[in-house]
């Protein structure tokens, strides 16, 4: 499948075009010859002022303890580059919290992971993807 890159960076709002060129940036600061995947959620997840980061809609809070865990659905929208619709579809999502301040269930709640404690696997074998 052949995709415009140009048309495609095109079809972002400008929140989104800076996080993908702060992605590259990213990418080249540390000497890495592609641009992942992490690069790109390391940098959208940075993103500092309030209500920014990735908006996950609580289903399930288990507290733990001095932990909890919640789990809930992210929405990811995608974009196809040669279509000018955006599809958005919810994806499952897993975090560890704070288990003094839990959020509720139902809540919208927006996360920022701290530097180094991102952890992505692949969907496929269930394995962890590179550092």
């Amino acid at each position: 499948m052949s995709v415009n890159l140009r048309a495609l960076i095109g079809k972002l709002d400008s929140t989104t075009r800076g996080v993908v060129e702060a992605a590259a940036g990213l990418c080249l600061s540390r000497t890495h010859y592609d641009v992942e995947i992490e690069h790109y959620l390391v940098k959208l997840l940075d993103l500092t002022d309030s209500g920014q980061g990735l908006a996950v809609t609580v289903d399930v809070v288990e507290e733990l303890g001095a932990d909890a865990y919640i789990y809930g659905q992210s929405q990811a929208h995608l974009v196809d580059a040669e279509a000018s619709d955006e599809e958005v579809t919810s994806k499952p999502f897993i975090a560890r919290v704070d288990g003094r301040r839990p959020p509720e269930k139902g809540q919208t709640i927006w996360l920022k992971p701290r530097q180094g404690h991102l952890h992505m696997f692949n969907a496929d074998s269930g394995l962890r993807m590179g550092d």
